[in-house]
């Protein structure tokens, strides 16, 4: 297998993410701008298209879609209510409501010139396979290219260019990444957990990709049913059949961003495999929360300096001020067509405040009570002797201690089970939310409603950005901590009033954070459960020794080869049969090397020296009867999913 073919879509991914970053430093370097201001302007922009320019276009085509969604969303919210005659459209002379109007914005810019672009994009790819094998072959690559979806692998390819390059233009840290070249051939787990044989830690698909692409996916989604629920569709018949090619566009980046990993991933709809990444999910936030904590901490580089960028701030101050301003002034207006209730003023209040309180309130009792159990017990011990300093200390069934770094290592704090604390507080945040808009919903404003939904949703997400800003800091008087060798906390909260605040500050973080993990994670698995299903008719109709109608594989490898059926069944008999430790076998198409040798067709003459008999080749590689994947290498190598997954054999 040569360099760069045959690679999977981790490995094309993790290849353009490094690459990514690289670009971001150059874009930074005093060596670009000098090489631009001595070029003449063609050479420039060729330059500039083949460096920085590729990167940053990819960072502004994905983040196209989801400002066009946001602009949607806030004209067809800020628009009149329907139940409200005197201010509807009509009754001031427009004959154009909102919804109209984005949607004649949205039709001039997605319509059948997003073919056009598409056969552009493919024009390069098109026109080499035709110079080499003419027009019919390059033609059959470029429909096969596009019938292996992919388009979901650009499009989720390019959301991770721009995140990647934008990040290294805002905190720095480019790094090298080691990506490896190992055949796509190999199931990849939904979630991570430890091997039940070795007990090492197995990287999951969603940890990997939830913060660099599916999180937004979900928000991209969410924002698309508020604006149809919000009449975003409700135009003439005409309107409604062009915003046809904007509804694909829309559909293609949600199903990328929150499912390509998994699409692209070998055997993911197996059946049994399926209820394998169900039972660790259940487990990843049902038993031990260190698994998932850590992989927030990894992320959140605590005490390593804040993160957020002035643009990054000022970003999201526009966001909740555009939802701030329209809120309000459905609320100005609600107070001057009713001025003779006296509780006008609280329910604007509430209206714009984010629901944290109930949430919050509910944190700090939970710390409050835990660190006073805490007290009753250590003193319970010195009174009656059981107590030693150093000792690990035990209450009833409480969890174990999960360490943060906001807690002062001479005073531990009790933590319960973060799953609990996680739908505690949403059930909380929900219901403080919906009573506080409960006056819009009763008069029959659905829009204003669904506005201060989408105000509190980003006032809570702010809020979170800043306390894990807080988090981030370097710690307090690193000099202290150098004498003691304990974190310090400042002088003003170095007691139990520090234990309890810092504790509560965490039980609120670690339960939002969770939250979004269970509802983003529980959305992915029930969208590949239809999928998983049919997997599970396909065994049952066509008999578990069959694997003719398995489409995705076909999907994945592209040609499965002549026994790749066979190879197929070979290998999952050895994968329920074999131990952990079993020894390691060379394969061929399913046949062991020694008789793929002994079948394969001698050189019709000696090859000259440094030649290749290309016509002969075998491509060996080595599985492991025991945890290897199937022995898919044929003559036609697999590429990595879909089109986007490295070159095809």
């Amino acid at each position: 297998v040569s360099k760069g073919r045959d690679m999977g879509f981790g490995a094309v991914l993790g290849f353009f993410s490094k690459l990514s970053a690289g670009t971001g430093e150059q874009i930074l370097s005093r060596q670009t701008t000098r090489l631009m201001e001595h070029m003449w302007m063609p050479e420039m922009l060729t330059f500039f298209y083949a460096h920085g320019g590729f990167y940053l276009s990819n960072f502004l085509v994905s983040k196209g879609i989801p400002l066009l969604v946001f602009m949607w969303l806030l004209v067809l919210l800020n628009d009149a209510e329907s139940n409200f005659e005197a201010f509807n459209a009509q009754s001031l002379g427009e004959d154009t409501p909102a919804a109209s109007v984005m949607a004649k914005m949205l039709i001039s810019q997605f319509g059948w010139i997003m073919v056009v672009f598409l056969i552009a994009g493919m024009a390069p790819l098109l026109f080499e396979t035709t110079f080499q094998n003419g027009f019919l072959p390059g033609a059959f690559r470029a429909v096969k290219t596009l019938l292996t979806l992919s388009p979901l692998h650009f499009i989720f390819q390019a959301k991770l260019i721009g995140t990647y390059v934008t990040n290294e233009l805002i905190y720095g840290g480019a790094k090298y990444v080691a990506t490896g070249r190992g055949l796509p051939i190999e199931r990849r787990s939904f979630i991570s957990h430890e091997s039940p044989q070795t007990g090492k830690p197995i990287a999951g698909l969603y940890n990997e990709y939830a913060p660099l692409a599916i999180y937004d996916g979900v928000e991209l989604f969410a924002g698309c049913l508020l604006a149809m629920q919000a009449g975003g569709l409700q135009v003439e018949e005409g309107t409604r059949q062009a915003l046809t090619w904007w509804m694909i566009a829309l559909f293609m980046n949600v199903c990328s961003w929150c499912f390509a990993p998994f699409v692209f991933n070998p055997y993911q709809f197996d059946w049994k495999s399926y209820k394998e990444d169900v039972y660790h999910w259940a487990n990843y936030f049902k038993d031990k929360p260190e698994p998932w904590l850590d992989w927030y901490k990894s992320g959140l580089d605590a005490g390593k300096g804040i993160r957020p960028s002035p643009t990054a701030v000022v970003f999201s101050l526009v966001i909740v001020g555009a939802w701030y301003t329209s809120l309000i002034n459905k609320m100005h207006l609600l107070q001057s067509v009713f001025p003779s209730d006296s509780y006008n003023v609280l329910i604007q209040l509430f209206v714009v405040l984010p629901p944290v309180g109930v949430s919050g309130a509910f944190c700090l009792a939970v710390s409050a009570l835990l660190v006073t159990g805490e007290v009753l017990k250590q003193t319970y011990g010195r009174c009656c002797g059981h107590h030693r300093d150093g000792d690990e200390a035990e209450f009833g069934e409480a969890p174990r201690l999960i360490e943060w770094p906001s807690a002062s290592k001479g005073h531990d704090v009790w933590r319960p089970r973060l799953i609990w604390m996680a739908i505690a507080v949403g059930v909380f945040d929900t219901g403080e939310a919906v009573w506080a808009l409960y006056q819009l919903v009763r008069i029959g404003w659905t829009k204003s409603f669904l506005a201060g939904i989408v105000l509190k949703y980003t006032e809570v997400t702010m809020l979170l950005s800043l306390v894990e800003s807080f988090y981030q800091l370097k710690p307090w008087y690193d000099e202290e901590e150098q004498a003691t060798g304990q974190e310090a906390v400042p002088p003003c909260l170095n007691n139990r009033l520090a234990d309890v605040l810092l504790s509560a500050l965490d039980f609120w973080l670690l339960s939002h954070r969770m939250l979004r993990d269970m509802v983003v994670s529980s959305f992915v698995l029930l969208g590949l459960l239809p999928f998983a299903l049919l997997d599970c008719l396909r065994v049952c109709l066509a008999g578990q020794n069959s694997n003719l109608c398995n489409m995705h594989n076909y999907l994945i490898f592209r040609n499965m080869g002549p026994n790749t059926t066979a190879a197929a069944n070979d290998w999952h008999m050895k994968q329920e049969d074999a131990g952990a430790g079993a020894e390691t076998e060379e394969y061929v198409l399913g046949v062991p090397i020694p008789a793929a040798l002994e079948q394969a067709p001698a050189p019709a003459s000696a090859p000259a020296q440094g030649m290749i008999p290309t016509g002969n080749l075998i491509d060996l590689h080595s599985v492991s009867s025991a945890t290897a994947a199937p022995p898919f290498v044929t003559g036609g190598a697999p590429s990595g999913g879909g089109g986007g997954g490295g070159r095809e054999g």
